[in-house]
């Protein structure tokens, strides 16, 4: 099997962009189309690591960032699927094609609106981003790492004895909020986190979850948007991950993105639906929630395994 150069761009772009950045360390030495042995993932990996990825990290969470910068954007989400990857192929386990599917809309949301102090993760101002699908746990430590809250060291711990990094996201790291993998509990959970902030606390901030579309066959997830429209939560928005494909097969309504958005607005919610690997679509799909007046949802159109054309479906 062999790699095409779009696929080594991955990895390549993240070496460029990082040195126009200051940040430097070896050539990759790799060559495009060069042949690999059966596991590609595993060259990835070796490749990776021969770059000593603690050396060029980018701390995208302390970067100012005024105005859109798709470039960026799209350096970051090589990133965070390069991290996915590297950490879950270490660990021999996890959700890594479900981490890629994503990886477009949370580098959007890590560098153009997620307002977070991650030196001071109790900060009352501070916004929630809340994973409702904890499997895709490689791509949320990899957003760690990006903004600079965990090392690239302990990135490469997950799902080993006695790290931090559980093969589901749990608050004994700081930034989490709350323990999901069980699917259908992060999005209510976020609208409880997002009632408080409107109703009690009168705080500044805004809650965001990662929604997978296997756990939109759960009633609490229908529940939990009804509960929002209800009560119009403008500081929450649902990030529905549709990428078709749930661990068995095809999910029940499959990329009929409509449908999704007919139940979404149904339940009270604004609904905008995205290509979810359109970063300038993604941007500002993420603006217009910001400044909602009701809770929004987003339904973003992805493909599982985004990224490697070997794994894509």
């Amino acid at each position: 099997m062999r790699w095409t150069a779009e696929e080594w761009s991955v990895v390549r772009d993240i070496a460029s962009t990082s040195t126009a950045l200051g940040i430097s360390f070896a050539d990759i030495p790799i060559a495009s189309g060069q042949a690999t042995p059966p596991d590609p993932v595993h060259v990835l990996l070796a490749a990776v690591d021969r770059w000593e990825g603690r050396d060029f990290v980018i701390n995208f969470g302390g970067l100012p960032m005024k105005g859109r910068n798709l470039d960026l954007y799209a350096t970051l989400a090589r990133q965070l699927r390069a991290d996915s990857i590297r950490c879950s192929t270490a660990a021999g386990s996890g959700h890594p094609t479900s981490s890629l599917s994503a990886a477009d809309l949370m580098a959007v949301l890590l560098v153009g609106h997620l307002r977070y102090d991650w030196a001071k993760p109790k900060d009352p101002a501070n916004d929630h981003l809340i994973f409702s699908k904890g499997h895709a746990s490689p791509l949320n430590y990899a957003l760690f790492r990006a903004a600079g809250a965990i090392t690239d060291d302990e990135l490469m711990t997950f799902r080993k004895l006695g790290s931090r990094l559980e093969g589901h996201p749990t608050p004994v790291l700081p930034w989490v909020d709350v323990a999901t993998g069980s699917l259908g509990q992060g999005l209510p959970i976020a609208v409880g986190v997002a009632l408080a902030g409107k109703r009690v606390l009168a705080a500044p901030y805004h809650v965001w979850t990662l929604t997978g579309d296997s756990e939109l066959a759960e009633g609490s997830i229908w529940e939990g948007l009804d509960h929002a429209g209800h009560e119009r939560l403008s500081n929450f928005t649902a990030i529905f991950d549709v990428n078709r494909l749930g661990q068995r097969g095809p999910t029940e309504l499959e990329w009929d993105l409509d449908a999704y958005a007919a139940r979404v607005k149904a339940f009270g919610c604004d609904p905008i639906v995205i290509d979810g690997h359109d970063l300038a679509a993604i941007d500002d799909a993420f603006a217009r929630a910001r400044n909602g007046e009701r809770p929004t949802v987003i339904v973003a159109k992805t493909v599982k395994g985004r990224g490697v054309s070997f794994l894509e479906d």
